[in-house]
């Protein structure tokens, strides 16, 4: 078995990982124009409700998370380890100066915009139910795209939506990437399954903390470092199936209905939430694993409206607002996010990825390690 800090890197680009972020960013503009619309007072076709309903009840029934967030968190674990860090080429400054410019543009954009439209949409009804926002502050603003609020929930329902709730999760992926070396050379002193039972340890103590203290529950399923690192970490093993964690799917996706079918019936068993999240994000990484090593010939994957699912996940909130204000039609909403994820890919993303790029290639750093990985 290949130590994650061993294996080959895998720098070719896959368009089946594009439509992915892409079809998850949809999703989730999706169930919130449903849900943002249905609050606002919009009537919404009944399929559309009906849509919403089951899937909260599959996949949300205790309040969890969306799970196309733990989607999401899972594969930015594998995007990053599958052409990142290994033992014997730790380009640290190459790795950041590329984080930063893929991530942060569109982080600090969305955040802008989505407080600049609940500033001069405030007073408007639900507008502040749609957000989770009552007031916009300089220092919620800085406090929102810090993610200070990933480590301990202070202020964190206040503060840190700031209008666009949703990027909460991107700013704990901040810390994600902070942290990913940091936990590398804790697997070459420690050895991996020390790691292992780390992460596991995390996220139990997690799931006994909001049991005792359920005011935490919405902040860790939603916006905890310390609730998203499983998952994360997930993604990251998945560049290599290990049949331990990926294999016998039908086994993982029988247990996955059994559980959901369980907390429909007993919602507050929280143990068996964090134990379907879990399994959800080792189906969807032993997806990602499989569909990264198959290509298709169809020219439309390799379309660049693909390319702006991040997009469109950074700026739907603020887009489902304006829809509303202007009384849009839901079906155009969608449309007319999609269109601006895009305008907002080809002109701001794609230039600033290019240029950290160019950057990370230009002012490569390498540090190197002899130490024997441990076992």
């Amino acid at each position: 078995m290949t130590n994650i800090l061993t294996m080959p890197k895998n720098s070719s680009y896959n368009p089946n990982i594009s439509v992915i972020r892409m079809l998850l960013a949809l999703y989730v503009l999706l169930a919130h124009s449903i849900m943002w619309y249905g609050a606002y007072g919009v009537e919404v076709s009944n399929w559309l409700q009906n849509f919403n309903y089951y899937a909260g009840k599959l996949f949300q029934s205790s309040g969890e998370t969306n799970p196309a967030v733990i989607a999401f968190i899972t594969l930015s674990g594998y995007c990053i380890h599958r052409n990142g860090l290994r033992i014997d080429s730790m380009a640290l400054r190459a790795f950041f100066v590329r984080r930063i410019f893929r991530i942060m543009p569109m982080l600090i954009i969305g955040t802008l915009v989505g407080g600049l439209v609940f500033y001069y949409l405030q007073d408007i009804n639900h507008i502040s139910v749609i957000t989770a926002t009552t007031k916009i502050s300089f220092w919620g603003l800085l406090y929102k795209l810090s993610g200070l609020f990933a480590f301990i929930p202070l202020s964190y329902q206040k503060l840190a939506y700031q209008g666009n709730a949703p990027l909460v999760t991107c700013s704990v992926e901040v810390w994600l990437y902070i942290f990913y070396p940091l936990f590398l050379m804790l697997i070459v002193r420690k050895g991996e399954a020390y790691f292992l039972k780390l992460i596991c340890g995390i996220t139990l103590a997690g799931v006994i903390l909001y049991t005792i203290f359920p005011s935490i529950q919405n902040w860790w399923h939603n916006a905890s470092f310390f609730g998203f690192l499983i998952y994360w970490w997930i993604g990251v093993y998945a560049v290599e199936l290990r049949q331990e964690l990926f294999g016998n799917i039908k086994f993982k996706l029988i247990a996955y209905i059994l559980v959901s079918v369980l907390l429909i019936i007993y919602p507050k068993i929280f143990l068996l939430v964090e134990v379907r999240k879990v399994l959800f994000a080792l189906l969807f990484g032993g997806l990602l694993y499989v569909l990264d090593r198959r290509t298709y010939s169809l020219k439309i994957l390799n379309n660049q409206f693909f390319e702006s699912g991040f997009s469109l996940y950074a700026l739907h909130t603020p887009l489902i607002c304006l829809a509303l204000y202007f009384n849009i039609n839901i079906y155009l909403c969608l449309l007319w996010a999609m269109f601006t994820a895009y305008l907002s890919y080809m002109l701001i993303e794609r230039p600033l990825i290019n240029c950290g790029k160019n950057l990370a290639i230009n002012n490569n750093f390498k540090l190197m390690y002899s130490t024997t990985i441990s076992k």
